[in-house]
Protein backbone atom coordinates (compact mmCIF):
# COMPACT_ATOMS: atom_id res chain seq x y z
CA UNK A 1 0.00 0.00 0.00
CA UNK A 2 1.27 3.73 -0.57
CA UNK A 3 2.00 5.88 1.83
CA UNK A 4 -0.39 8.50 2.61
CA UNK A 5 -1.33 11.89 4.98
CA UNK A 6 -4.47 11.30 7.13
CA UNK A 7 -6.67 14.95 7.17
CA UNK A 8 -9.06 15.56 9.97
CA UNK A 9 -11.46 18.59 9.82
CA UNK A 10 -12.84 19.15 13.16
CA UNK A 11 -15.73 21.67 13.74
CA UNK A 12 -16.54 23.28 16.97
CA UNK A 13 -20.25 24.01 17.25
CA UNK A 14 -20.90 26.77 19.69
CA UNK A 15 -22.62 26.25 23.27
CA UNK A 16 -26.06 27.00 24.19
CA UNK A 17 -24.42 28.97 27.30
CA UNK A 18 -20.64 29.79 27.23
CA UNK A 19 -19.19 31.15 24.43
CA UNK A 20 -15.21 31.33 25.25
CA UNK A 21 -12.64 34.27 24.41
CA UNK A 22 -8.98 32.90 25.02
CA UNK A 23 -8.93 31.78 28.63
CA UNK A 24 -12.56 34.31 29.20
CA UNK A 25 -16.03 32.32 29.14
CA UNK A 26 -18.87 34.86 28.67
CA UNK A 27 -22.47 34.17 29.58
CA UNK A 28 -26.01 35.96 29.67
CA UNK A 29 -28.22 35.77 32.91
CA UNK A 30 -31.61 36.42 32.42
CA UNK A 31 -33.23 38.31 35.28
CA UNK A 32 -36.41 39.90 36.41
CA UNK A 33 -37.34 43.38 37.12
CA UNK A 34 -38.16 42.32 41.03
CA UNK A 35 -34.99 40.45 41.29
CA UNK A 36 -32.65 43.43 39.67
CA UNK A 37 -34.50 45.48 42.24
CA UNK A 38 -34.36 43.02 44.98
CA UNK A 39 -31.38 40.69 44.70
CA UNK A 40 -31.20 37.24 43.25
CA UNK A 41 -29.15 33.70 43.17
CA UNK A 42 -29.25 31.71 40.15
CA UNK A 43 -27.75 28.41 40.22
CA UNK A 44 -25.78 27.16 36.71
CA UNK A 45 -23.64 24.03 35.74
CA UNK A 46 -20.28 24.69 34.55
CA UNK A 47 -18.40 22.58 31.74
CA UNK A 48 -17.07 20.66 34.01
CA UNK A 49 -20.09 19.56 35.60
CA UNK A 50 -19.57 21.77 39.07
CA UNK A 51 -22.09 24.24 39.80
CA UNK A 52 -21.76 28.36 40.37
CA UNK A 53 -23.60 30.62 40.92
CA UNK A 54 -24.21 34.22 39.80
CA UNK A 55 -25.77 36.33 42.43
CA UNK A 56 -26.76 39.85 44.01
CA UNK A 57 -27.38 40.99 47.13
CA UNK A 58 -30.80 42.98 48.42
CA UNK A 59 -29.97 46.65 47.87
CA UNK A 60 -27.77 46.27 45.21
CA UNK A 61 -29.74 47.55 41.98
CA UNK A 62 -28.16 45.28 39.03
CA UNK A 63 -28.53 47.43 35.84
CA UNK A 64 -29.47 46.56 32.65
CA UNK A 65 -26.41 44.80 30.47
CA UNK A 66 -24.14 45.17 33.28
CA UNK A 67 -21.69 42.57 33.84
CA UNK A 68 -20.74 40.25 36.71
CA UNK A 69 -17.25 39.05 36.65
CA UNK A 70 -16.73 35.97 38.74
CA UNK A 71 -12.83 35.69 38.92
CA UNK A 72 -11.38 31.98 38.37
CA UNK A 73 -14.07 30.37 36.23
CA UNK A 74 -12.98 30.43 33.40
CA UNK A 75 -11.04 28.10 31.07
CA UNK A 76 -7.63 26.29 32.40
CA UNK A 77 -4.29 28.30 31.15
CA UNK A 78 -2.91 26.77 28.81
CA UNK A 79 0.54 25.88 30.59
CA UNK A 80 -0.72 26.65 33.59
CA UNK A 81 -3.99 24.21 34.56
CA UNK A 82 -4.06 25.23 37.84
CA UNK A 83 -5.02 28.94 36.71
CA UNK A 84 -8.02 29.80 35.05
CA UNK A 85 -9.63 32.60 33.28
CA UNK A 86 -12.72 34.60 34.57
CA UNK A 87 -16.49 33.83 33.73
CA UNK A 88 -17.76 37.40 32.48
CA UNK A 89 -21.89 37.12 32.98
CA UNK A 90 -23.99 40.42 31.09
CA UNK A 91 -27.52 40.48 32.82
CA UNK A 92 -30.19 40.88 31.01
CA UNK A 93 -33.17 42.54 32.95
CA UNK A 94 -36.17 41.14 31.52
CA UNK A 95 -38.79 44.43 32.05
CA UNK A 96 -42.99 43.60 31.96
CA UNK A 97 -44.22 44.36 28.69
CA UNK A 98 -47.40 46.38 30.46
CA UNK A 99 -48.04 47.18 33.97
CA UNK A 100 -51.24 47.66 34.99
CA UNK A 101 -53.39 50.55 36.60
CA UNK A 102 -52.81 49.81 40.10
CA UNK A 103 -49.25 49.12 39.44
CA UNK A 104 -48.45 52.11 37.66
CA UNK A 105 -49.53 54.09 40.54
CA UNK A 106 -47.22 52.33 43.33
CA UNK A 107 -44.06 52.96 41.28
CA UNK A 108 -45.29 56.68 40.75
CA UNK A 109 -45.64 56.62 44.55
CA UNK A 110 -41.77 54.97 44.86
CA UNK A 111 -40.18 56.85 42.35
CA UNK A 112 -41.86 60.44 43.06
CA UNK A 113 -40.04 60.48 46.55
Amino acid sequence: MLPGDVVFTIKQSAHKIFKRIGNNLFMDCEISLEEALLGFNKKYNHLDGHSFEVSSKEGNVIQPFSWIILKGEGMPHKNYPSEFGDLHVKMIVKLPKYLTDEQAVLFGEIFSE
